[in-house]
């Protein structure tokens, strides 16, 4: 991969993160992205850590008790 090919990526992967989730297709798109970045360790400027907090949010908004989060992750 060129230097300018991981770059690209980089930005794509900052993108899906720093988004919240719209739909079912992005909140999946994001776990995709965050269990990645789980793999090799997380990213040093935290935004697999905010974006799973979002993506808990956007799972708990359906929810009739909604729950809320403790505070491990994190503010969104």
């Amino acid at each position: 991969m060129t230097r300018k090919s991981e770059q690209l990526l980089e930005k794509a992967e900052e993108t899906i993160l720093q988004h919240r989730p719209r739909d079912n297709a992005d909140a999946v798109l994001l776990t995709m992205v965050i269990a990645e970045n789980v793999k090799v360790g997380t990213r040093s400027d935290a935004h697999d850590l905010k974006a799973l907090a979002r993506l808990q949010d956007y799972l708990a908004e359906g929810l009739p008790n909604r729950p809320t989060r403790i505070g491990i992750m994190g503010s969104a």
